[in-house]
């Protein structure tokens, strides 16, 4: 585990105890030496390089808005989902599968089309209502969460047209990575034939011939042509493919978050003070995080266009409606999706509430 800020929290508290001459006898009693107050914050070592880089630009400013009697200690390791609660860190940034374990509601934040993209996640996430639900369910867990944040998405790229319309999926033969099984099942669902391929292997499968088992297993495979994959921004600008064939579908399908927690205890020992300087800090950290996957995505769908690629907009309320919104979704229609057990409609509501299309 790395340690961060620790040495800054010790240089400080010494600075602080050396600027304390002994006192001459009869002198007046000098005023109380500020306290330092140190919180561990654990990043997962798992995560991309610019959430370790944005933490410690985190830490920074608690320092300097605090004047150094806020310091946030930055750690790199492992981050179990119980992390807050058993006392390892004070803070931590958690992925949304590991909250799932705490509260099987945050599912529905990883299910596909729930987002225009990454301002719609982060404004719906962060507002007040729908924070204020998560953290009354957390509060018997001593968990609270401060903030969510895009930390990118997985995309479609097609050789099939421009799959803005929930018809527009039926019949395209696409290699899915394995990590959502209930993204497979939505993609199924729109009538789409789903090949599950490792994140890894799909850039490949771009036009290759693939075998799609029959629902059950039973019968002959099925030999398909393979039209469309789902790859980051980082692969699609490596296909090798003719780029005036293809259609880079900025979907959003497979954005979930990352929230940062806090301990409930470690919060309420803070001064009103030192929770003011902390939401600052959490502030800008929001938004330096959104600063750099906004640049990184804008400047990966500038090249593409500049390569010939088209770049599409979806329609992704009305694949949303089909897949999640009840009057749409009719108990005769056939093949229709069913959203899982764990599925929040309050949450959903929420969310498609901030859409700047709503």
């Amino acid at each position: 585990m790395k340690i961060g800020r620790r040495a800054l929290a010790l240089a400080l508290s010494l600075a602080l105890l050396c600027s304390c001459a002994p006192m001459e006898p009869g002198t007046q009693e000098s005023e109380p030496m500020r306290v330092v107050r140190v919180l561990t914050l654990l990043v997962p070592n798992t995560l991309d390089q610019v959430v370790l880089e944005q933490a410690d630009a985190f830490a920074a400013d608690a320092a300097r808005l605090s004047g150094g009697q806020l310091v946030i200690d930055v750690r790199t390791g492992r981050a179990p989902a119980n992390a807050l609660t058993g006392g390892e860190a004070d803070l931590a940034f958690l992925r949304n599968a590991q909250m799932a374990q705490l509260d099987e509601r945050f599912s529905t934040f990883a299910l596909p089309f729930l987002y225009d993209d990454h301002q719609h996640l982060s404004l719906a996430l962060n507002s007040e209502e729908l924070l204020g639900r998560l953290n009354t369910g957390l509060q018997p867990r001593g968990i609270r969460l401060l903030n969510a944040f895009y930390s990118g998405s997985a995309f479609l790229v097609s050789t099939k047209g421009e799959l803005r319309t929930p018809s527009d999926y039926k019949g395209i033969a696409a290699a899915l990575r394995t990590d959502n099984a209930d993204k497979l099942a939505v993609f199924s669902s729109l009538g789409a034939r789903v090949l599950p391929y490792s994140a890894s292997a799909i850039p490949n499968m771009l036009g290759a011939q693939a075998e799609l088992l029959p629902e059950g297993a039973d019968g002959p495979a099925e030999e398909v042509t393979v039209d469309t994959i789902e790859v980051d921004t980082e692969q699609a600008l490596a296909l090798e493919a003719d780029p005036n064939t293809l259609f880079f579908i900025k979907s959003y399908h497979a954005a979930a978050p990352l929230w940062l927690g806090a301990n409930e205890q470690s919060l309420a020992s803070l001064t009103d003070y030192e929770r003011a300087v902390l939401s600052e800090a959490c502030a800008g950290l929001l938004a330096g995080l959104e600063r750099v996957y906004t640049d990184r995505e804008a400047a990966a769908f500038d090249e593409l266009r500049a390569r010939g690629v088209e770049v599409v907009e979806i329609e992704r309320q009305q694949v949303s409606a089909v897949l999640y919104d009840s009057s749409r979704n009719l108990p005769l229609d056939p093949g229709r999706y069913l959203p899982p057990a764990y599925f929040d409609r309050r949450l959903y509501e929420i969310i498609q509430s901030y859409s700047p299309l709503s």
